[in-house]
């Protein structure tokens, strides 16, 4: 497996920060408690519900990639946040 993406941990909150700078305008953004992830996790019997709570507590804390794959595999530069937003955010 491939891992893409920042060799720095960058949290989604930071990413919304980055496209907000970029495209000028503010997001409407809701939080959810940590601890109401957890409790959602360990209450539910669906393995689905527990992949999903699982992944976003992983989000909450910021991912880490290790990029030494990806970068010899490709022979390109992967586009940065910021770069990526601007292209996006046209």
């Amino acid at each position: 497996m491939i891992e893409l993406g920042q060799s720095q941990t960058t949290s989604m909150l930071e990413v919304v920060h980055s496209f907000e700078k970029i495209s000028g305008k503010p997001f409407e953004l809701q939080f959810v408690p940590e601890a109401a992830l957890s409790a959602q996790r360990a209450a539910s019997t669906d393995p689905l519900q527990v992949s999903f709570t699982t992944l976003m507590l992983n989000i909450a804390h910021g991912i880490q990639v290790n990029t030494t794959l990806s970068d010899q595999v490709f022979a390109f530069p992967l586009a940065s946040i910021e770069d990526y937003a601007r292209q996006v955010m046209g």
